[in-house]
């Protein structure tokens, strides 16, 4: 877990004000046409690596959202793909797959010590698995090269939560944390008493 505060100087909370506000207004833009169609239960997805996978009636709600399928247009691999034509991997079928490793290895902690991980636990680490990539830019790390030294990601990155992680995951963390995708979250992923945490995902 990281630390939920640190001492701030006033340029530092100027430039998380900034950034806050401006993913708050695109996350709200996203989501603002998006009715979420209500599964009554799972759904399989195959993947060519991983298999026949199911992924829950909450996790749905996120997939099917315009803030998660516009991984789809999020390249993997960077430029390689122009000297590789076939190495083509979106963050969209990367997000999939990490939900289903995620629960594997979750699945076989338990397996090996019974009871350490409850219900709540496994939803959440689901979540974000699904959910880590979703502050990525164009063509991935690549754009992060560019994107990275904006004053606002610059100062963001003096924040002890922030100090080793890359732009893309400090976005992922505002948009997980945006009053716009706490609202949605609130209103269509949180039902039928579903226990998850949403400050633990995004941490």
């Amino acid at each position: 877990m990281v630390s939920r505060r640190t001492s701030e100087s006033p340029a530092l909370a100027a430039a998380t004000a900034a950034v806050r506000q401006s993913i708050d207004s695109y996350v709200a833009a996203a989501l603002s046409q998006y009715r979420p169609r209500r599964y009554s239960s799972s759904k399989v997805i195959h993947d060519t690596l991983w298999g026949t996978n199911s992924y829950a009636p909450h996790e749905l709600v996120i997939i099917d959202s315009p803030l998660f399928q516009r991984l789809r247009y999020v390249n993997q691999t960077g430029l390689a793909l122009f000297t590789y034509p076939s190495l083509n991997h979106s963050r969209f079928e990367h997000s999939l797959g990490m939900t289903t490793i995620a629960a594997r290895f979750l699945n076989r902690i338990n397996a090996r010590h019974p009871g350490i991980a409850e219900p709540k636990h496994m939803d959440e680490l689901r979540l974000a698995a699904l959910l880590h990539d979703c502050g990525h830019g164009f063509l991935s790390h690549v754009s992060e090269e560019i994107y990275r030294w904006y004053p606002s990601v610059s100062e963001l990155r003096l924040d002890a939560r922030f100090s080793h992680a890359k732009p893309s995951e400090i976005f992922s963390y505002l948009i997980l944390t945006s009053e716009s995708f706490k609202s949605f979250f609130a209103k269509y992923v949180i039902k039928d008493g579903l226990d998850i945490d949403l400050n633990s995902i995004a941490d």
